[in-house]
């Protein structure tokens, strides 16, 4: 029997039946697949969040059938449409459908879902703590902070109901619509060089916490790049004009990280964002030798964490159930039941881990000084690498 923790809630899921259909897209005329798939609403599929164990389904399993509701999820490579299939009707789908009718899903949209929440694994997972600080990995964290910077909005309706919306970032909104009028006269203040009159910017920078100069040739110059991305350039508009632009103040230190992540160390594209790592390897090591611009990364981390809570947790209430006399949860989806059992992780003690299985790809709930636990589950993909080292050992004495 597992056992029961105050932080504890649960959860049910209705089952699903689900169908793989092959139907043409209607922007590009080609032949795509899809998952159709419809309530089962006589079978249900209660989980709870177990602290130090994560999300799992309660009741009878087979022991060795992997129990890991987030992980799997997570684990699931892009397009594979079947694993979709297999995962929807093992534990339903991630929100609500019509039982009395098939509704269809691209797997573009699931892609979508999957890769704003493995983000936010990454953020949850390399959080600054003193204990710590040397398991932080800075690609993980400056690439989910990019991620959720630069994705672009989503809605995804099922039924004719929003069951998920992301909007642009408060501060990509506001670098993306910048405008380029009085660029050279805002603010613009002057000083004698050398018997010249030099026209200057006075900025502060909230992330050396420093007042710092920057001359209106070199501006304007910069503006005038033909090499430099358009974003960029908008991003140095804002920069220097955050004062009048950036209103809510507590985006300045997101606005000025990303102004010495262009300028001090790469530009990039905004366009081709993944988690695979953006950068190259000795920007990750320049960014974490940097205290002020790291020390602003882990800010901008802690912004976004908390905007995505709030996006993904806005329709959890609280109940109390009167008959087992426990207090517990009403959530929408299982969607945001996973995203709830990321807000009940006490992220100082238990990270998720990624399997050591190397054609596993699943996150697991762990201790951060549990350095043992290298597997999602002992006795599959456990076993599997166990066979794999023997049989090549075997081959290697054989030889």
């Amino acid at each position: 029997m597992e056992r029961e923790f105050l932080t504890q809630f649960t959860f049910e899921n209705n089952s699903c039946a689900c169908d793989i259909e092959s139907v043409i897209d209607d922007m590009s005329g080609n032949l795509i697949k899809r998952i159709a798939l419809k309530e089962t609403k006589d079978q249900t599929i209660k989980m709870g969040y177990i602290y130090g164990s994560g999300l799992k389904v309660l009741g009878d399993r087979k022991k060795r059938e992997k129990n890991n509701v987030l992980g799997e999820f997570l684990g699931i490579k892009k397009d594979d449409i079947e694993s979709y299939k297999s995962y929807f009707e093992k534990y339903g789908f991630l929100f609500n459908t019509n039982p009395d009718r098939y509704t269809s899903i691209n797997t573009s949209d699931l892609y979508y879902l999957q890769e704003s929440l493995l983000a936010f694994v990454q953020l949850m997972n390399n959080q600054y703590d003193i204990d710590f600080k040397n398991s932080i990995n800075t690609q993980e964290l400056l690439d989910a902070c990019i991620f959720l910077l630069f994705r672009e909005p989503k809605t995804i309706k099922i039924n004719d109901s929003i069951v998920f919306e992301t909007k642009q970032n408060y501060i990509m909104n506001i670098v993306n619509n910048s405008i380029n009028h009085n660029d050279g006269i805002e603010g613009l203040k002057y000083e004698d060089r050398n018997g010249q009159k030099i026209g200057y910017f006075e900025i502060y920078d909230s992330v050396f916490e420093t007042t710092i100069k920057i001359d209106q040739e070199k501006y304007l110059k910069i503006l005038q790049h033909e090499r430099l991305p358009n974003w960029c350039k908008k991003l140095l508009r804002v920069y220097k004009n955050k004062n009048q632009l950036v209103k809510n103040h507590k985006w300045h230190k997101v606005s000025d990280f990303l102004y010495h992540l262009v300028f001090d160390l790469s530009p990039f594209d905004m366009y081709n964002i993944t988690l695979d790592g953006i950068f190259n390897d000795e920007l990750y090591k320049d960014l974490k030798q940097n205290k002020q611009i790291f020390d602003a990364l882990i800010y901008t981390s802690k912004l976004l964490l908390s905007e995505e809570f709030q996006n993904n947790l806005k329709s959890v209430h609280p109940v109390y159930n009167v008959l087992d006399m426990k207090p517990d949860w009403k959530l929408p989806s299982l969607f945001s039941a996973m995203y709830f059992s990321l807000f009940y992780l006490d992220s100082s003690q238990v990270g998720l881990r990624k399997c050591a299985n190397p054609t596993c790809n699943q996150y697991f709930e762990v201790s951060k000084t549990n350095s043992k636990k290298k597997y999602c589950d002992s006795f599959t993909c456990g076993n599997i690498v166990n066979q794999r080292r023997y049989q090549r050992k075997k081959r290697e004495q054989q030889k």
